[in-house]
């Protein structure tokens, strides 16, 4: 492969995502991809929308030791009772975005207090 095919390639998607209800909001985590990551993006679909984006997260300098690292978002603007779906891109230092990572959906319910 050329480095001018290699540039040209996209990033594997990110990997892992879970959503963690909180009081404040739903916390998503996902794996850290390998390579030269320049930045994450969230998506977010409300009922029977199209997908937004809500946030980009600026990756850390990734080395192959790093394999296990974890990032995390909060979305502190769901609504109590509506269902969303997430899912998070990669974007490469040369600008290419990956493929979406699987989605996932969640209702979010603001935890009662009694």
């Amino acid at each position: 492969m050329t480095l001018q095919e290699a540039q040209q390639q996209k990033p594997l998607p990110p990997s892992g995502l879970t959503i963690i209800q909180l009081p404040d909001g739903l916390q998503l985590q996902w794996q850290a991809v390998r390579g030269s990551i320049a930045h994450y993006t969230i998506y977010r679909i409300e009922e029977k929308g199209k997908p937004q984006k809500i946030e980009s997260i600026t990756a850390w300098k990734e080395t192959e030791l790093q394999t296990n690292r974890k990032y995390e978002f909060t979305d502190t603007t769901p609504q109590n009772g509506f269902s969303y779906t997430y899912s998070i891109s990669a974007t490469h230092i040369n600008g290419n975005e990956s493929d979406p990572s699987d989605e996932v959906n969640v209702r979010y319910q603001t935890p009662t207090v009694e």
